[in-house]
């Protein structure tokens, strides 16, 4: 059974790592939603690849960017909630810094998402 798996961060380090592990293991993982600060061609970018019509940018301003039919764009750290409670994933990963990750990781556990935290 496939892990439908959020990728918070998606646009650094960590969260193009498990975009790699994505790639490797498509029968086993994928791909529901992905979040970035300020990336918006690289988020655009891994919606394309990966098919995600979930996304969400920390910097609001440049949202209408990503904005396509069948889409759903949520923005700043309230969209980082609205995200997890849109896309109901089964694991959530939140690779972003600082206290920016702790609502978005209590709202995942409320929804009895597993979560990683790196």
């Amino acid at each position: 059974m496939k892990k439908r798996v959020l990728i918070l961060g998606s646009t650094g380090s960590i969260g193009t790592s498990a975009l790699i592990v994505a790639r490797q293991i498509p029968d086993r993982m994928s791909v529901v939603g992905l979040a970035a600060g300020t990336r918006v061609e690289d988020l655009e970018e891994q919606a394309k690849e990966f098919g995600v019509n979930h996304l969400c940018l920390a910097d609001d301003s440049r949202c209408k960017q990503l904005e396509k039919p069948g889409r759903s764009i949520y923005a700043g750290a309230e969209g980082l909630v609205e995200i997890v409670e849109a896309t109901k994933p089964d694991l959530v990963l939140v690779a972003i810094v600082g206290v920016e990750g702790l609502r978005p990781t209590l709202a995942a556990i409320a929804l009895g998402c597993d979560v990683a935290v790196a």
